[in-house]
């Protein structure tokens, strides 16, 4: 049994049970973590609110998932650059 695991969200196959399964492997506490990129938003009306939504569905999704294999689940999300993050 491992500790934590670390699962960045940075597109939607991490809501895919397949890869969540493999990337929890022997673990049974993971943190999600989501990244607003406000240098991204930068002249684009509306877009931190999509990537809000976009990053919710996608934690959530994750969640449900975790859980249901009794996995604990916590999440943080994070403003700023994704990569400094």
């Amino acid at each position: 049994m491992t500790g934590k695991i670390l699962i960045p969200l940075l597109n939607n196959r991490e809501e895919e049970e397949s890869f969540l399964e493999k990337a929890i492997e022997g673990s049974k506490e993971v943190v999600l973590v989501a990244v607003i990129d406000t240098g991204a938003m930068v002249g684009k009306f509306g877009f931190a609110a999509s990537q809000m939504s976009q990053c919710n569905s996608t934690t959530e999704k994750c969640r449900e998932l975790l859980e249901k294999k009794g996995v604990k689940v916590e999440d943080i999300l994070e403003w700023g650059d994704t990569l400094s993050k």
